[in-house]
Order: structure tokens, then sequence, then C-alpha cells
């Protein structure tokens, strides 16, 4: 659907069902739920483009907007759908999905069941996080709630079993199991395509020289540089795992931990941009395009999880480990929140990141002729919210980053090196009904 049409459907379909939902004559039957938001975002940054392709320059490609509907024919039985438009600046044009749609069947307090699309248990707030209202900050800490692995972890295809456990004097016990499949679209693939870019940037002396032998030169009269990835494209079959979440017995404290497995694969192409030079001749550029196609087992995404809240305050840590293949990443943040009023709240949190937690400090980029600094991204965030109405909202945020390990590179000009240090203003209001 073009870019306007999309846009023009979506805010057409919101505007009718806040005027339906708010008028008096067509008040909704008590078993069926009708909401829904409509947010609009700006990011800039210094320097390098993060999250948006435009973002150096200043970006409003940045907006979502939903419709939920939802309802409960028996005290057991909950039925829903969520569908969301979306535009993140590096989509060709938003589209609408539906986000989540499941029926829930809770037998009893200590067990139910789910099946559908279903959001996936990912740390504490993957499940909540296009919930713009239930937070602070714009964007959750990047370390933990990448928006490039969003599309890959927001919800998977299958079915569940769920439930509260009481655990006498040492609080509750929440517990999740899921089996399902990934259906990972288009624009899910960018992350993969970063990915295998990675990949093949640490190959291009292997390339160089496969090329040198080619033409019968040494190989010091090669050298390689990844041009293009082309035809990326993810599929994961299956995904097993579930959360535990503890409700402890200390008031506002609860401990959680997720853990998930999982089969990927890999397909698309590397295109090399080869330079040859052998004394006699004028160096000659040589293409040469190379096949991916691997059978990668995601073995293991566990998050670690702590939240307490006490008055006005929450404190607020998560570490996330994501096994892809050879590559294990590392994650944290730490957070503190406080909500000052009923309009007004700040938060502050500290995030790091690791694309290779066996390389924290750079040596195999560098080795790549990369900056050490694509190895880690660290980031100090301070965001505030206003309550502007019981259906509006405005928030604020600023980050100071260090390294770069989250910006894609696949932006940059030939040469061009992603910055170390720099800054990220961000602003988003949202309406919600």
């Amino acid at each position: 659907m073009p870019r306007d049409a999309t846009r023009s459907w979506l805010i057409g379909l919101l505007a009718g069902l806040v005027l339906a939902a708010s008028a008096p004559a067509a008040e909704l039957p008590s078993e069926l739920y009708l909401g829904g938001f409509v947010s609009q975002g700006y990011l800039n940054t210094e320097d390098n483009d993060y999250l948006l392709a435009e973002a150096s320059d200043g970006s409003g490609e940045f907006n979502e907007a939903a419709v939920i509907v939802a309802a409960e024919p028996t005290d057991r039985l909950h039925v829903g759908i969520q569908l969301l438009g979306r535009d993140f600046g590096r989509e060709e044009s938003p589209s609408v999905v539906v986000d989540w749609a499941y029926g829930d069947f809770r037998w009893r307090d200590q067990l139910g069941f789910r099946a559908g699309k279903i959001k996936l248990p990912y740390g504490l707030y993957n499940q909540a996080r296009d919930v713009d209202m239930l937070r602070t900050a714009v964007l959750l800490p990047q370390s933990v709630y990448a928006e490039q692995d969003r599309e890959l972890l927001i919800a998977y295809e299958g079915m569940g079993l769920y439930g509260n456990l009481l655990l006498g004097g040492w609080g509750d016990l929440d517990y999740e199991l899921a089996a399902g499949s990934l259906n990972v679209p288009q624009s899910g693939h960018a992350e993969i395509a970063r990915a295998i870019g990675q990949a093949a940037a640490a190959s291009r002396e292997a390339v160089a020289t496969a090329t040198a032998a080619l033409y019968g030169l040494p190989a010091d009269s090669a050298s390689a540089e990844v041009a293009m990835i082309q035809d990326a494209n993810l599929s994961v079959p299956w995904i097993l795992g579930g959360s535990l979440i503890w409700n402890t017995p200390v008031t506002g404290l609860r401990l959680g931990t997720t853990h998930l497995v999982g089969d990927a694969e890999v397909d698309g192409r590397v295109r090399y941009d080869v330079l040859l030079r052998d004394g006699s001749t004028v160096p000659a550029h040589v293409p040469r395009t190379l096949p991916v196609d691997e059978d990668l087992d995601l073995r293991t995404v566990m998050t670690a999880s702590l939240e307490y809240q006490r008055d006005a305050w929450t404190l607020a840590s998560e570490i996330s480990r994501m096994r892809f293949g050879d590559i294990s990443s590392l994650g944290w943040y730490a957070s503190l929140g406080w909500r000052a009023s009923e309009r007004w709240a700040l938060q502050t949190y500290w995030s790091t990141y690791y694309p290779d937690h066996d390389d924290r400090d750079g040596a195999s980029f560098r080795a790549a002729g990369l900056p050490g600094h694509y190895a880690w991204q660290h980031d100090l965030a301070l965001a505030v919210r206003l309550d502007l109405s019981a259906h509006w909202l405005l928030k604020f945020e600023y980050h100071q980053m260090n390294g770069a390990a989250l910006v894609d590179r696949g932006e940059l000009s030939p040469g061009e090196i992603a910055t170390e240090h720099w800054r990220v203003w961000t602003a988003k209001t949202t309406f919600h009904f």
C-alpha cells in the first residue's frame, strides 16, 4: 500500500474509533474493550546516523499508531487483536500489521493457555514495549531492547502456557512457557544484513588473497572492501523457552529471568570490491560476489532482571546475553526513575552493549582494519515526561554516547568512520484512548 494511502487509512480509522468510543450514544458492551494510541517522535543525532537513516540532520520518520480490540466472552476466555502502523525511518514505507492476536483461556490462576500471535516473553518490558504511556523514556535501554532487534523479538506465532503460583510466605511466581516460530517481516532483516556485513568485513583479507591467487599475483598485491550486502534474509522456524518472575515478599521488589533457544536460517550475498596492483599496470577493481547460506543455532537468549518500586521511585536493572551462532552479545543497564507528580516524571539510565562479549576492547575490529570503538556502545540517558492530560503526554530525552556498536555502518560512505563520542536528542508525543 502506498505511504500516503496507508497513513490516511490508519489515521481515518483511528479518528473514527476515537469518536465512536467517546460518543455517549455509542457505549461499548462491558465485555468489549476498544483502545489505541497515536504517537509522533523526532530524533536528531550528532555525527552518526542512528536508528533513523537521516538522524544526523534530524528526522520525524518516527511515528506509530495502533488500534486494540479485545473481548471477554466468558470469565475465563479472553480474545484480542492489535493492529499497528509504524514508520521508523529505515522501513521503505509504513505498514499496518497484526502486532498480536490471540485467544486466552485461563482455567485457573495457576494455569492458562494462549494460542495465536503472542508477545514474546523477553525481559520485564518487551511485552509492553509499544505501550508508550507505561514508561518515562522515549527509548528503552538499547543494550537490552535494541530497536534493530524489535522485529525479531516482538512476538512469536504458536502457543503458550502461563500462570501464577503462590509460594507461601515467599511471595508468588509468574511463569510463562512459549513454543512456536518467529515470522520476521522484511523490515526485521536489516539487523541480519548488518551481522552479515560484520562477518564479511572480517573476511576481507581472505577474499583479497583468494582473488590475487586467481590472477597469479602475490597476496599483498590485493585488498578488498565490502561493497554491498544483497538479499539478506532470515527465518526462525522454531523457538522454545519462557520466563519466570518472582514477586518477592519485599514490597515492590520483583526478580525475573528469560531463557529462549531456537533455530535460524540466514542467506544472502556479499559483494566485495577487490583492488589489484601488479606493479606494471593501472590498479584494477574486480567485483566479487559470494553467497551466504547458513543454518545458525539461536543457542541462547537470556535475560536476568530486577525491579524495585518504592513510593515515587523505581530502580531497575537487566542484563541480556544472546548467542547467535558462534557470536555471543552482552548488554546491560541500570535505571532510576522518579514520578515527581501526576504530571511530571524523570528517568536516567546507564546502558552498555557489546556485540561480542569476548571482544570488549575492540581487538578483533582493529585486526580487521576497523576502529576499536565499534566493539562497544555506552549510553548515559536522561528523560523527562509531562502528562498534559489523561490522554496526552509529551517526552524529551538526551543521550551521551561513547562507542558505535549499534550504529548502522551500512549508512556510512566509503572510508567514513562512525564517531566514538556523540550525542542524541529525541522528543515524542502520544495520544492514547
